[in-house]
């Protein structure tokens, strides 16, 4: 579902000069078409590795396996959580795992994109132990079902 409103935040913060570096948006469903970033549609999974390693930002919805990809390679994700009230999700759960994150070093959670741009230069300085994803649990729970 498409996220607009971040679209226009980030075009905003262009027009004011308070982002200066690319912006490269990876989303294959937006209305809004943004005046000063590059889209990419659709991608694979080692697209995406890259770009997260290529970026010194990187802004995400709040889903838990895009932020595992962005944290694995040491980057604190700005996490922005879609929204039932804008039409970007059918119910609030990415709002509601948002604010579990929020008490966890390397997240920086925005509710409110008038804070976005603090946000971005949050993340820059922020540092912490890059955690791969731990697989694990899945694993035993994959195994379990062929047996």
């Amino acid at each position: 579902m498409p996220m607009d409103r971040l679209l226009r935040a980030l075009d905003h913060l262009v027009d004011v000069g308070a982002i200066e570096d690319d912006v490269v948006v990876q989303s294959a469903a937006y209305d809004y078409r943004p005046r000063h970033a590059h889209i990419e549609g659709i991608c694979s999974f080692a697209w995406l590795q890259q770009a997260v390693q290529r970026a010194e930002v990187v802004i995400s919805h709040a889903g838990p396996g895009t932020l595992a990809t962005i944290r694995a390679v040491g980057r604190a994700p700005v996490v922005v959580p879609r929204s039932s009230l804008h039409g970007e999700h059918v119910d609030d759960h990415q709002q509601l795992y948002a604010d579990r994150l929020r008490s966890i070093p390397g997240y920086v959670v925005v509710t409110d994109l008038a804070t976005l741009a603090d946000a971005i230069e949050l993340a820059r300085t922020t540092r912490f132990i890059a955690t791969p994803a731990d697989v694990s649990r899945a694993v035993l729970a994959l195994e379990a079902l062929w047996e």
